[in-house]
């Protein structure tokens, strides 16, 4: 117990709002505050004589140890680290740990650590509400990295960009040596290291290639790590935390319990799951096309701005296969033709299963009849091409009515009423190939 002499100081720190824990230069529990053990859960008589050490997960002990030495030594306060604490439950409580000698002077001295709740709460709450607000994922990593950032040193957010240009990295005014955009030939850097898939990547100043060392050098740092964050829907984020000289470097282990991991990982998760819900609601499940629905969706808007055509498109003999080959092999058909449609079109067009065996293209800025006419063309060719399939070659052919609008502003169900009635006539003169008619 705490000596007498001692009596006033722990009355003091028995009346702290934190947890306070008093540990001897062997991390053996000489004293704990009432705070600390409403945080825990044990009582005095449990913790007093035991070693601090064993009440930490232990994936943590390494460096939890050497945040311990460096406490005892140093004179200065060690800045906090975020630690996995047992509970007297059984559970881990995740605990921001503060740790400094109570007497400097002394190599011997006993260590005081403070333990706080993390401060989730007002970190989760602006993050939820950032979330809520439906924006890109860089803005939350701008949230991590301005907002939030940490006590140790610079930070950057490497991640891919909502509007699939590729990578981004988001950071408060790093050179281009640290911001994690640098790339070297073996992959030596700690956020294009291949160790990345198994885990946090560290390394010392030394460890690092020029001119990385250079600039981190001439900012003061010693250190950095890349902290992989799971992204669903691509490539991981990456988290690239810079280290000052005299920081706790213990903090590279332990990034995952913080707000912003978690913080990033939802932007990351919600990202991915609103465009798998964007995919169901606007793309045909067997072909990846768009459906029936963002198809005329589509003509509405564009009929409105531009010129657009319709081609309307319906495969010639393809019941027979079906009837012959199954439905398994009728919808391998089916997606084939998908991929040769999605391939024939222009990067502006837009193909769709409208159902069944019909399909349709939405073609927007082209330059006149000829122009439409040679896609039209260019579709018959690519989907009579015979297909290849397990038993044996299959070939299809196709009618195409073909509407297009002379002008902005058409109608959108006048392109698609001529559409359809130019598919049906073609149809019933002896199928194959393609109708076009200019619409006015």
């Amino acid at each position: 117990m705490v000596p007498a002499s001692d009596l006033d100081l722990a009355a003091i720190l028995e009346a702290l709002p934190d947890g306070v824990v008093v540990l001897d230069d062997t991390a053996v529990i000489q004293w704990c505050n009432a705070r600390f053990r409403d945080l825990t859960g044990w009582t005095s008589e449990e913790l007093v004589g035991q070693n601090g050490l064993d009440y930490l997960d232990p994936d943590q002990l390494a460096e939890a140890a050497e945040a311990f030495t460096i406490a005892a030594a140093e004179p200065g306060l060690l800045a906090p680290g975020v630690y996995r604490l047992a509970h007297r439950d059984g559970r881990y409580v995740s605990l921001e740990l503060h740790a400094a000698p109570v007497d400097p002077a002394d190599p011997a001295s006993p260590v005081a650590v403070m333990a706080r709740p993390i401060e989730y709460q007002a970190m989760m709450a602006d993050g939820v509400e950032l979330l809520n607000a439906g924006g890109p994922v860089r803005h939350m990593a701008t949230y991590v990295v301005e907002r939030l950032s940490w006590p140790g040193g610079p930070m950057a957010v490497v991640l891919d960009d909502d509007d699939g240009s590729g990578r981004r990295t988001v950071h408060a005014g790093l050179p281009p040596e640290l911001d994690g955009t640098l790339a070297t030939a073996d992959r030596s850097l700690p956020w294009e290291s291949p160790e990345l898939a198994e885990g946090p990547v560290f390394r010392e100043l030394d460890q690092l290639p020029e001119p990385v060392r250079a600039a981190a050098a001439a900012r003061g740092l010693v250190a950095c790590t890349a902290q992989p964050v799971p992204d669903p829907g691509g490539q991981d984020a990456v988290v690239i935390l810079w280290f000052e000289a005299g920081a706790p470097q213990t903090y590279r282990s332990l990034f995952r319990e913080e707000p912003r991991y978690f913080l990033l990982r939802l932007a990351l998760e919600r990202r991915h799951f609103l465009r798998a819900l964007q995919r169901a609601a606007t793309r045909d499940h067997l072909t990846g096309l768009a459906n029936r629905a963002h198809f005329f969706d589509s003509v509405e808007r564009a009929s409105r701005e531009q010129a657009a055509a319709v081609l309307y498109i319906d495969l010639d003999d393809f019941k027979p296969v079906n009837d012959r080959l199954g439905h398994v092999i009728g919808d391998a058909v089916l997606a084939e033709i998908g991929a040769r449609l999605r391939h024939a079109v222009r990067p502006s067009d837009l193909a769709a299963r409208i159902g069944g065996d019909e399909f349709a293209v939405l073609s927007t800025g082209h330059h006149g009849r000829e122009e439409v006419e040679h896609l039209a063309a260019g579709i018959v060719a690519a989907i009579t091409h015979p297909i290849e399939m397990p038993g044996g070659s299959v070939r299809v052919g196709a009618s195409i009515g073909v509407a297009i609008g002379a002008k902005p502003g058409i109608a959108p169900l006048h392109l698609v009423e001529t559409a359809d009635r130019l598919l049906y006539e073609l149809k019933r003169l002896g199928k194959a190939g393609f109708r076009a008619e200019i619409v006015t």
